[in-house]
């Protein structure tokens, strides 16, 4: 095969898309959300008000539910987000950002940016994920070589690359 590279410039905004892939897709961050609406539900249906009052009515107790757990994921999710953005913006993925080349070989693929030169074989990729403007090449569960789509010249060379990824790599 004739090497086949791409070289690219990865932004905030790419690697800020990236972590909010990964955040999204998170299953610990995804339980403990479920897990938070479920105790916010059966609070607000369940639990009885105190003393002699009166006890407000089903539908009281379903819209104020629902008020509750929806204000709580809106403020957990804008707390990540914020997060995820102050560790963006504040070049705590410095080395990310930048020039990058990626050549793909028989062998395997070599990746390079202005602060480092990665071989891999094919064997060592972890996932393969594609999404209308990335390819994410992961190396495990949480990191991956990102490829913004941008800088090929068209739909079908990015496929193309793709395929030849797919095709050496024999991941999902």
């Amino acid at each position: 095969m004739e090497p086949k590279v791409i070289r690219y410039s990865l932004t905030q905004m790419d690697v800020f898309a990236f972590n909010l892939r990964a955040l999204l897709r998170n299953r610990l961050i995804q339980i403990i959300m479920i897990g938070l609406v479920a105790y916010l539900v059966y609070s607000g249906l369940y639990t009885r008000v105190p003393g002699n009052q009166p006890q407000p009515t089903t539908a009281v107790r379903i819209t104020v539910t629902i008020i509750m757990a929806a204000s709580a994921l809106f403020f957990l999710t804008a707390v990540q987000l914020l997060l995820l953005f102050l560790m963006i913006w504040t070049k705590r993925f410095k080395g990310l950002i930048g020039q990058h080349e990626l050549t793909l070989t028989d062998a395997g693929m070599i990746s390079k940016s202005a602060n480092s030169e990665t071989t891999r074989k094919w064997n060592s990729l972890f996932r393969i994920r594609s999404t209308r403007n990335y390819l994410f090449l992961y190396i495990n569960e949480t990191s991956a070589i990102i490829v913004p789509k941008r800088y090929f010249a068209s739909p079908g060379e990015a496929s193309g690359f793709e395929q030849t990824i797919r095709e050496r790599a024999k991941t999902d």
